[in-house]
């Protein structure tokens, strides 16, 4: 049986439990993470620029989603701090506060795709570059 990742920000066994702890179904999960989140993520950014506050509303809650999904916790946490900001009132909304966490979602977001890029290809799932 193959193993689950050991990526830091990664709790596989959190999300191995969504998986009914099938190797299969999470590492397929997990491809299906990466190939939607690998890319430097121009879809958040553009809407921040076009000041679309609900599409980074409905950006931020899938990604917070998709990463409780796969374990990717602070990730999750990042994306849903994203989604508060944006909550409180999108009126007002603090562009330096929406920058320092796009900042920090956009470093864990690199660091957690890398390391399933690198688990994914060693274990023949490789992906198409991003």
């Amino acid at each position: 049986m193959a193993q689950a990742p050991a990526i830091d920000g990664l709790n596989s066994a959190r999300g191995l439990g969504f998986m009914a702890h099938r190797i299969d179904l999470y590492r397929r999960a997990l491809s299906r993470f990466v190939q939607r989140y690998g890319a430097p993520w121009a879809e958040l950014d553009d809407a921040i620029v076009a000041g679309d506050w609900s599409r980074c509303v409905h950006l931020a809650h899938s990604l917070r989603g998709a990463a409780a999904t796969v374990g990717a916790e602070r990730l999750a946490e990042l994306a849903g701090d994203f989604e508060a900001v944006l909550g409180r009132s999108q009126d007002s909304v603090a562009l330096g506060e929406l920058a320092g966490l796009r900042a920090a979602l956009n470093r864990e977001l690199c660091a957690i795709t890398q390391g399933l890029r690198a688990w994914l290809a060693s274990h023949e799932q490789a992906l198409p570059a991003a």
